[in-house]
């Protein structure tokens, strides 16, 4: 923060200039998912000429207890279908148990198998995959080899019958809660909306232990709309060092927005989706 609070939008356009020598040179610089504030203040690097992002970061204020939030966020029959479906789930495949992985080995086995999964839900939606690479893997094998119990890094999962059938990777800072990886098996047990089940135990237990704010991170998914209250711009940004690199800024830009377009229009955003399933299937 005391660094930030001394950084200027000038500061900040004399680092790219630097990152950009020290890594033998480039023609742009391109600063994409942004925040509007870091630290409480306003990023340095949003620059004249910064946009919107396709997407927006949710979140939602917690409440003095987690019995007034949930009153106020779901109705009574909204709360009476998830606890039918946790008698079905229970019923059908065995104990359920919400829990925070505290062991580092199991928490860092899950990790594993909670990235896999959402791989494989990301491919098979024909979406864009951004954790199947090495240096990914690399970042979650990291995060599942800190710190045990609650701290900054936390694992929440829903086991059933003795097997997780939902997770959530969330990152804690001040009062704040991250949710910034969820998925669930593809099994049987999802139609029980196991999902669901552990995101709203969270929020309870993001109340209990004193978080004030719940941060479902960046995404327009329809979930989201429940819960979240409020809203954050993130914004893309970027400083061209030659000409070849001012094209290049204009091609990120125009790829966005075409992104932004699809997005837009649910038959086309279906039709390209299929176009990537078979592209993939192909391959």
């Amino acid at each position: 923060t005391g660094l930030l609070a001394k950084l200027s939008g000038k500061d900040a356009s004399m680092l790219l200039a630097k990152a950009g020598k020290l890594a033998g040179g480039v023609d742009y610089a391109f600063l994409a998912k942004q925040p509007e504030m870091l630290g409480g203040r306003p990023n340095p690097f949003i620059s004249a000429g910064s946009y919107e992002f396709t997407c927006a970061a949710h979140h939602v204020r917690l409440a003095e207890s987690w019995e007034v939030f949930s009153e106020a966020r779901a109705s009574g029959k909204s709360r009476r279908r998830l606890r039918e479906k946790e008698k079905r789930l229970a019923n059908r495949h065995g104990t359920v148990e919400y829990m925070l992985v505290e062991d580092r080995k199991e928490r860092a086995r899950l990790i594993e198998q909670l990235v896999g999964w959402k791989v494989a839900q990301l491919k098979a939606r024909g979406d864009r995959v951004p954790f199947d690479d090495i240096v990914a893997r690399e970042f979650f094998r990291h995060l599942g080899a800190g710190d045990d119990g609650a701290g900054r890094v936390r694992l929440y999962a829903l086991k059933c019958g003795g097997r997780p059938v939902a997770m959530a990777l969330c990152l804690a800072g001040g009062k704040r809660l991250v949710y910034y990886l969820c998925g669930y098996d593809a099994g049987d047990t999802s139609r029980m909306s196991p999902g669901l089940l552990l995101l709203t135990n969270m929020l309870r237990i993001a109340h209990e232990d004193g978080f004030a704010l719940f941060d479902f991170s960046n995404g327009d998914e329809e979930y989201k709309d429940r819960w979240a209250d409020g809203e954050e711009r993130i914004m893309v940004s970027g400083r061209a060092f030659t000409p070849l690199g001012m094209a290049g800024l204009a091609c990120e830009r125009a790829r966005l927005e075409l992104i932004r377009a699809i997005k837009s229009d649910d038959r086309v955003l279906g039709l390209a989706r299929r176009a990537i399933r078979l592209r993939r299937g192909a391959a």
